[in-house]
């Protein structure tokens, strides 16, 4: 084979693979959930992304307020009287629900 037909044959079957820059991930595959690049930009922010569990609340205020808002804002958004951001994992999900 010519070194252009293989070139193309593993293009052709890199295309088939599932890329998060193709498209989004089918719902239901939870170790497999896209967060958008913005949120993985955030998420890397000083400040905000390496509080410790056990850290006072007086160095925690920042985030929680984010967290707090965050809450307030999914519910108005949703219609619901109210929103969690507890629940880690589809699991925790089902039985927070």
């Amino acid at each position: 084979m010519s070194e252009i037909d293989v070139v193309r044959h593993f293009t052709r079957l890199s295309q088939w693979n599932y890329g998060v820059d193709s498209g989004l991930y089918p719902l239901g595959s939870c170790t497999m959930k896209y967060n958008p690049k913005v949120n993985e930009e955030v998420a890397r922010m000083p400040g905000f992304s390496r509080p410790h569990p056990y850290q006072p609340e007086t160095l925690s205020q920042g985030i929680l307020r984010l967290m707090h808002e965050l809450e307030g804002f999914l519910a108005e958004i949703t219609g619901m009287d109210h929103v969690t951001l507890q629940p880690a994992a589809g699991a925790h999900g089902e039985i927070t629900g």
